[in-house]
């Protein structure tokens, strides 16, 4: 079997971990920014600082959320029925809090809770350094994002045959909740 076979039916079969396509693009972002900083003036240095920043907690975002991408190459098409939705406000939050495991709460549900309100805090960071005279424009900017992250992971499910993904009304309640409670906090303290 030739070595392009070989890499396509290893993709397929086990999947493929964020390495195979965010590091290459990571690096030329990289490098593509210091060449910028070094050919701009002070000024401008300091936006393309903010941007490369917000570039890198893109790319972290991305690989927390949709790696490693596995496809089920010999599985069935996955069906509306096999994908799990939770529409209901804070149901699940309020499940994983208080089901207690022998030590308390249990880390997971902490993780995953402090995550989702956390998450686009550098989001709302970077759009009130950018744009700082756009309040409403951002807070729509960061509703959409974490909606598109959402209807991303549908669409992974399906691409992928991997109905192990939940799609959770409360992430998208808890990134609002966190984006725009930090976005008031920063907005303050950059007045």
């Amino acid at each position: 079997m030739t070595l392009a076979l070989r890499f396509l039916a290893e993709v397929v079969v086990i999947g493929f971990d964020s390495e195979f396509l965010v590091v290459p693009l990571f690096l030329a972002l990289v490098i593509y920014f210091f060449i910028r900083i070094f050919l701009l003036k002070n000024k401008s240095k300091s936006f393309v600082i903010i941007d490369l920043a917000f570039i890198l907690y893109c790319f972290l975002v991305i690989n927390s959320l949709y790696f490693p991408l596995e496809i089920y190459y010999n599985s069935n098409c996955v069906e509306l029925k096999d994908i799990h939705f939770n529409l209901m406000p804070f149901v699940n939050t309020y499940k994983s809090l208080v089901t207690t495991t022998n030590s308390g709460l249990s880390l997971t549900s902490l993780i995953y809770i402090i995550g989702n309100l956390f998450v686009f805090v550098p989001l709302s960071l970077f759009l009130l350094l950018r744009f700082p005279e756009r309040k409403y424009l951002n807070t729509l900017i960061i509703i959409s994002i974490s909606l598109f992250a959402e209807i991303f992971q549908l669409i992974l499910i399906f691409i992928t045959k991997d109905s192990h993904r939940i799609i959770d009304i409360d992430d998208l309640l808890l990134n609002f909740i966190g984006a725009t409670t930090s976005w008031l906090i920063l907005n303050k303290l950059f007045k």
